[in-house]
């Protein structure tokens, strides 16, 4: 804005015409004091007194002289000032561009640290996450370990429980089998020794009674016959030791292999 300013204002002092126009620095403000000004009424005051047309032309040349000097140095301050302006001006965008580069920067910096912490917490979430999960299925399988182990335990223990069960119970059954098998057996003897018993009571009755019909007399014919009949097969020591027997003098050795045999007498000593 400075610059088009100067130069406008430069164009307009080129235009002056020196004759008829005047113009004073005290229009600029920084040159208040110099005066840069001619005019007609100058011209004819000079005339009056006594200046020539010589020394009007070099009273003229000289002001025109003082006029382009003045002009020169007010283009140079110019000059000047829109250079500084300039300079001012590229600093301000030098320092404003540095500002926004800073701050360019700094953004990026703060977005890159930003994005770098959330990088961080994702990935220590994700790391917690894994160790939790990891941790969660440790213990899950510790914990079916365990439990399989419980079971396994708990059938083991069922499994030889009922083992010993069955155990005593076969104990049981065998100790009832045997001793059914006992008691069948000691009936079986009881019995048998009744029956021996009674076989020999009445062994012992009827060979009483025998020897009660053998010793008693007199015998009818037919008796007589029957016994006659009886020894007559037998040779003479067969028939005395059956006559001695059946009279009752005498009692025959038992046979050990008999079932009626007794030997429950067998230890006693013999006199």
């Amino acid at each position: 804005m400075r610059m088009h300013q100067a130069a406008i204002f430069l164009t307009f002092l080129l235009s002056l015409n020196v004759e008829t126009q005047g113009f004073s620095s005290s229009l600029f403000l920084r040159f208040p004091s110099k005066q840069l000004a001619f005019t007609k009424l100058d011209a004819v005051a000079g005339k009056s007194q006594g200046f020539g047309a010589s020394s009007k032309k070099k009273k003229g040349k000289k002001k025109k002289n003082k006029n382009a000097a003045a002009i020169s140095e007010i283009l140079g301050e110019t000059n000047d000032a829109v250079k500084a302006e300039a300079e001012a001006k590229g600093q301000a965008e030098e320092e404003v561009r540095i500002k926004a580069e800073a701050e360019l920067k700094a953004k990026a910096e703060e977005e890159a640290r930003i994005k770098a912490e959330a990088e961080l917490k994702t990935k220590a979430e994700e790391e917690a996450r894994i160790k939790a999960e990891e941790e969660a299925r440790i213990k899950a399988e510790a914990k079916a370990k365990e439990e399989a182990m419980i079971k396994a335990e708990a059938e083991a223990k069922a499994k030889a429980e009922a083992a010993e069960k069955a155990r005593i119970q076969e104990i049981a059954a065998a100790a009832e089998m045997k001793q059914r098998s006992i008691l069948q057996t000691r009936l079986q003897m009881e019995t048998a020794e009744r029956e021996r018993i009674q076989a020999i009571i009445e062994g012992a009755a009827k060979r009483k009674a025998a020897i009660i019909e053998a010793r008693s007399q007199p015998k009818s014919a037919e008796v007589e016959a029957e016994l006659a009949a009886r020894y007559g097969v037998m040779d003479l020591e067969d028939r005395a030791f059956n006559i001695l027997l059946d009279l009752g003098i005498i009692e025959a050795s038992p046979d050990p292999s008999s079932p009626q045999y007794d030997d429950s007498k067998d230890d006693e000593p013999v006199c």
